[in-house]
């Protein structure tokens, strides 16, 4: 059976579970729902989103509905995945919340930032991939060797860390924030390296854009380069589209580095998913390279 997070958030209001822990886009149809425009949510005991990324935006207007239907907490992100026994980082309560952030590390569990390059550790507040380490790490994968020594890697503090493959920061509380997949990472012709969920953030920034996603297109110029395109879908139809693109290019983009401002903006409808409901960039890309630069 298809995962519907639309019935999912029916039931969680409808049964008034405490806890629940979800994908983002659960969250979303209850905050959209208008049947629970009024609904009584102060059986909300830490609302724990995650497998997926939440744009600031989102992340603002969750939170606003939580308040404003009597919810004590605000969304409670998390972050983790199979290979760490699951869990690495939450927000566990309001006192250690940030807009963006997946919380802290769970117990016993340390989180670092290495260069993706050079497996150099970074400093607080630089990008790069997040790598955990700590008894919840898996010993291997089951009768796979070369995936074992690719994901655990021994490094030159004598640790053998768990390269996520996510990208991320740790500021000076220790919050750990996501800003990409390195899979998604788009490297361009001359060598500048762009994460779309940084880019993606600033394009939600308009109020016009209901959605949007990254991907790389292609770049003649080089074998194997990449450039930047964005899709996206406006709130309401009857929006001007081209008019916000061009509000968006004179504002938002100017926010970001000219290297990884997208160098086209798709319209669409709507975006594929996977069948988790999931955003499917591999989808996208394949669009984006049927259309050529």
């Amino acid at each position: 059976e298809l995962y519907d997070p639309e019935a999912m958030a029916r039931t969680i209001v409808r049964k008034k579970y405490n806890h629940a822990a979800v994908t983002p886009i659960v969250w979303e149809k209850i905050l959209r729902n208008p049947n629970f425009e009024n609904v009584d949510l102060s059986f909300l005991i830490a609302p724990t989103s995650g497998a997926d990324s939440m744009s600031p935006r989102l992340e603002m207007d969750i939170n606003n509905f939580f308040e404003t239907n009597n919810c004590s907490w605000k969304i409670c992100q998390g972050y983790g995945m199979t290979e760490v026994g699951s869990a690495i980082a939450v927000c566990s309560s309001n006192i250690i919340y940030k807009l963006g952030s997946v919380g802290a590390p769970l117990p016993n569990t340390i989180i670092s930032i290495f260069d993706v390059d050079s497996d150099k550790e970074l400093v607080t507040g630089e990008i790069g991939e997040i790598c955990v380490c700590g008894p919840s790490v898996m010993l291997e994968y089951y009768n796979n060797q070369d995936a074992t020594h690719e994901i655990i890697r021994l490094h030159e503090d004598g640790k053998k860390w768990l390269h996520t493959g996510d990208v991320g920061k740790i500021d000076e509380d220790g919050n750990l924030f996501i800003t990409g997949r390195i899979k998604r990472m788009i490297t361009r012709y001359d060598g500048f390296k762009v994460f779309p969920a940084a880019v993606e953030e600033k394009i939600l920034m308009h109020p016009a854009i209901d959605k949007c996603s990254v991907v790389g297109q292609k770049d003649p110029r080089s074998e194997g380069g990449q450039l930047p395109v964005a899709y996206v879908v406006l709130k309401e139809k009857e929006i001007d589209g081209n008019k916000v693109i061009q509000e968006m290019e004179h504002t938002y983009m100017t926010l970001l580095p000219e290297y990884s401002r997208p160098i086209h903006f798709y319209i669409k409808e709507d975006l594929p998913l996977t069948g988790a409901c999931k955003i499917n960039y591999c989808e996208l890309e394949r669009q984006a390279n049927e259309r050529g630069v």
